[in-house]
């Protein structure tokens, strides 16, 4: 057996070294127990709401037919999130990130558990999807800047751009998982079977949340009100990069960010405007949309918003 270069062990540990920089940091769920326990909690109840996001305008399709009502979800969800987003901040620094966690998770379950039983429901009310649908995303907007800004509180300095990078897979991984299992779920049990598997999922995330340790307000931070809002409007002035920080993230949960605001709104209302139009259309995902929903038309043989006659949901990511 012949003797192995000196220059061939220096290779294999340099490619040992290579794949060790580019594994993920896991440090902080190793190391903090209670960031650990609130990550679990987000991932769980991120792709259980991935699996409403699919089962909502299914269910509003399959009720109406039409394609401006599935559109009209998109602004029951921006009117709460434009308008409570900003207060989320002030009230997540003002309370205990803990307590506003439970209050908002408890709340987004009870949503799923009503829209389940409006499903059963003969017919199942819109008006009734509607208003929950708007509950949830307020619900949302609030409880989004507690949950963004617990690693901070949690973690050190040296161990955020880990946990930013920890909260891009669970958010990848939810985007994949939650609306595969949605369509199983709505193939096997209905649209009611994935409400509950929503709000399955929320029994995860309270149970992780209450495990975790409180995180109060520092010290000498204002009361929640429009004092604490104007105040944070005036120190993002003159400070380009928070700005444009804040103008990519509004409006959607974690790692989703400005996908899921595309996804939900704007999206939704643009599908529906080319499915309408009076001439024969293709619909394709535009290439600069994030996951599905805004859609380009192409001169085609079909109407339908059924993807080449298929009981296919032309809208779902």
């Amino acid at each position: 057996m012949e003797p192995l270069e000196p220059h061939s062990g220096r290779r294999r540990i340099g490619l040992i070294a290579r794949l060790r920089d580019a594994a993920v940091d896991i440090r902080p769920l190793r190391e903090s127990r209670d960031y650990r326990r609130l990550y679990l909690g987000a991932a769980v109840s991120f792709i259980g709401s991935q699996i409403t996001f699919v089962a909502v305008p299914f269910q509003v399709f399959d009720l109406t037919g039409s394609s401006v009502a599935v559109g009209i979800i998109g602004l029951c969800e921006l009117v709460p999130i434009a308008g409570l987003s900003l207060f989320g901040g002030a009230i997540a620094d003002g309370v205990d990130r803990r307590r506003l966690l439970l209050v908002t998770e408890t709340g987004l379950a009870l949503c799923s558990v009503l829209l389940a039983g409006n499903s059963l429901a003969r017919p199942p009310r819109l008006w009734v999807i509607y208003v929950l649908v708007s509950i949830s995303a307020g619900l949302f907007a609030i409880g989004l800047p507690a949950i963004r800004s617990a690693a901070p509180r949690l973690l050190p300095q040296d161990q955020l751009a880990a946990a930013a990078a920890l909260a891009s897979i669970y958010g990848n991984v939810g985007f994949i998982a939650g609306p595969l299992i949605a369509g199983l779920t709505i193939e096997g049990a209905g649209v009611q079977g994935a409400y509950w598997a929503d709000a399955a999922t929320f029994i995860v995330s309270i149970a992780a949340v209450r495990a975790a340790a409180p995180i109060p307000p520092l010290p000498g931070v204002a009361s929640p009100g429009p004092k604490a809002v104007l105040e944070g409007i005036k120190y993002l002035r003159g400070r380009k990069v928070l700005q444009g920080s804040s103008r990519w993230s509004s409006g959607g949960p974690g790692p989703c960010s400005r996908r899921w605001l595309q996804r939900s709104a704007g999206a939704r209302v643009l599908s529906a405007f080319f499915m309408r139009l009076p001439r024969p259309v293709r619909l394709r995902p535009h290439s600069r949309a994030g996951g599905a929903g805004v859609f380009e038309g192409k001169g085609s043989r079909s109407t339908s918003p059924w993807c080449a006659g298929e009981r296919r949901w032309p809208c779902s990511g």
